[in-house]
């Protein structure tokens, strides 16, 4: 896994007041419009969206690092694999339609597109075992950035997220006998099996 890359990729970009300040202009002019689609007066829309996408972003290799460590503890790494690095792929390697992007947005629909994937791997869990492996409100935490996004491209990459989902996920006949055991494990709740992830409470939820 190459984790640290991301996080370099992240940070270099967050960093940067020129990019950060070109962003806060552009969410100025964009302030009536998400004002309406997230529901909240648009004299706050401008910091609230501005501090979630910073935030939403920083998650995904905080994410990432949780998984590959439970991964490797249970000897499921190699299941997920694949997964893993085309999440990671997505921000080395952007696709078209987030590679004519500003900086920011780039970032932000490859992060959406990392949380999604991240999102069906905690439900692949979550029909197995009833136990999500990630907080469950990674759900509503997506579907704000979605809104934030926009309908017509974010349903793009949803759609991008499904062909990933049926082409790279363990199917029923490729369960490894680890993973078989893993999912017993956090079926029966035999122990505390689980990281403690990052707290998400504070991106605007209560």
């Amino acid at each position: 896994m190459i984790i640290q890359t991301l996080s370099k990729i992240i940070d270099k970009t967050l960093k940067d007041e020129v990019i950060l300040n070109n962003y806060k202009r552009f969410l100025q002019s964009e302030a009536e419009d998400l004002s309406l689609k997230l529901r909240i007066p648009q004299n706050d829309v401008q910091l609230y969206v501005f501090s979630l996408t910073l935030d939403y972003v920083r998650l995904v290799p905080k994410f990432l690092e949780g998984i590959d460590k439970l991964f490797k503890k249970y000897h499921i790494l190699d299941d997920w694999l694949p997964v893993l690095k085309v999440i990671v792929n997505f921000f080395i390697s952007p696709m078209d339609l987030v590679k004519c992007k500003s900086d920011i947005h780039q970032l932000m629909l490859e992060s959406y597109l990392a949380m999604r994937i991240l999102e069906e791997i905690s439900d692949f869990f979550l029909e197995r075992t009833f136990t999500p492996l990630l907080p469950e409100k990674i759900v509503y935490l997506n579907a704000t950035m979605h809104s934030i996004i926009g309908d017509s491209v974010a349903q793009v990459l949803d759609a991008v997220v499904i062909d990933i989902v049926n082409s790279k996920f363990p199917g029923h006949q490729q369960l490894s006998a680890e993973l078989h055991d893993f999912l017993l494990k956090l079926t029966n709740k035999e122990q505390e099996l689980l990281p403690k992830w990052p707290n998400i409470n504070y991106l605007g939820f209560k």
